[in-house]
């Protein structure tokens, strides 16, 4: 990395996501790097064709990021809410200063959806909040720090502050069997997103809760204690959460508890997927473990989406394997047949040496098959 020092100067920065510079969601995360040292003070502002930028409308996170000198790069999160802002044209600026003086901007298109749909979302926000808070089983207080109410329990140790999120970004679009479930409820119904997220395309029906203070977020909380009344939502979205919860029976009780009667949850939960953390990864479940975790309630269906295909296991843990071997013979890994790997696999019980065998112990416990665990009573 070529990287410019003169404060007077062009300050390198690279933008990952999205890499075309063109925002097309009223919600966005944007990715990438900037060549000002980790330890430097970082201000951020709107500018160009934004004549208003309400509160929170711009927020982000600064960290260290692998592959990066600390003393010369700093990666970046900036979650961008265009719901709200008064745009004049169809792009806006990001402007990045450094306390040593160093300056540097971006500069984004913005697609007239995203700004037809920022504008929708904006006019009905108002109804949804004074909604919200009739669910409310009790009174929410606001976190200072944040623009969402938090219901956080007491003692809770994630910060739920953008500007401090260092972990990755759970963000995906609702697909077509999420938006067939909601379709098939009548209208004026309302519908739970437990651990959304962020939702880059939210809806006025649809309530969203996260341990983050998303701009999508409405209310901050966690799975295992949900601060809204009995009874509250005609349906109810778990998307790829259970796993990242310590006690997902107590979570999937809260569910069923603020369902109301007829009312139906949908749940999309991993089974052979490889480790990984919002902020940790606990359980996985076969079927017949989703059913125990919601025997209260009748299963009506299930099925595999497109994405739970099993090629995308094999995607996954294959690809998860070749990171992990020396990066010398990666490139033969990844021309093996697949009968190599069932020999691998034979080798490997018959306790005879291969170097495709020696993967890194990180990776290896990332897909690992099982783990054994010693536990010990202080």
């Amino acid at each position: 990395m070529e990287d410019k020092f003169d404060p007077h100067g062009e300050t390198r920065i690279e933008v990952d996501d999205p890499q075309d510079r063109v925002l097309r969601h009223p919600i966005n995360s944007i990715d990438g790097w900037i060549a000002i040292p980790v330890e430097k003070t970082i201000a951020v502002s709107l500018s160009g064709l934004v004549s208003e930028s309400p509160a929170g409308a711009l927020r982000v996170a600064f960290y260290p990021r692998v592959g990066l000198d600390p003393g010369a790069a700093v990666g970046f999160t900036a979650y961008l809410d265009l719901c709200g802002l008064q745009l004049r044209g169809r792009s806006l600026t990001i402007k990045f200063i450094s306390n040593d003086a160093r300056e540097v901007e971006l500069d984004f298109g913005v697609t007239d959806e995203a700004i037809g749909l920022a504008a929708s979302y904006h006019s009905e926000k108002g109804a949804k909040e004074i909604k919200l808070r009739s669910l409310f089983k009790g009174r929410i207080e606001r976190d200072s720090r944040c623009f969402a109410p938090s219901a956080l329990p007491d003692g809770w140790t994630v910060s739920p502050v953008l500007e401090e999120k260092r972990d990755a970004v759970s963000s995906h679009l609702y697909g077509p069997v999420v938006n067939r479930f909601l379709s098939e409820f009548p209208s004026g119904s309302i519908f739970l997103d437990a651990g959304a997220g962020l939702r880059k395309r939210p809806l006025s029906n649809v309530f969203s809760t996260d341990i983050y203070d998303y701009p999508s977020t409405d209310v901050i909380s966690i799975g295992q204690d949900l601060p809204f009344k009995d009874e509250s939502f005609d349906g109810v979205l778990s998307l790829a959460v259970l796993e990242h919860v310590d006690d997902p029976f107590l979570c999937a009780r809260e569910l069923a508890r603020v369902l109301k009667p007829k009312g139906r949850v949908l749940v999309m939960m991993p089974f052979l997927q490889a480790e990984h953390g919002y902020p940790q990864h606990y359980f996985n479940a076969t079927r017949s473990g989703v059913v125990k975790l919601f025997e209260d309630l009748m299963l009506k269906d299930q099925m595999m989406t497109k994405s739970n295909h099993p090629i995308l296991t094999i995607n996954q843990i294959v690809g998860t394997y070749l990171s992990g071997v020396d990066e010398e013979l990666r490139g033969e890994f990844s021309e093996m047949p697949v009968r190599r790997l069932f020999e691998l696999a034979a080798k490997h019980m018959r306790d005879e040496p291969d170097d495709m065998l020696n993967i890194e112990a990180q990776k290896a416990l990332q897909i690992a098959w099982g783990t054994t665990s010693v536990f010990e009573k202080q």
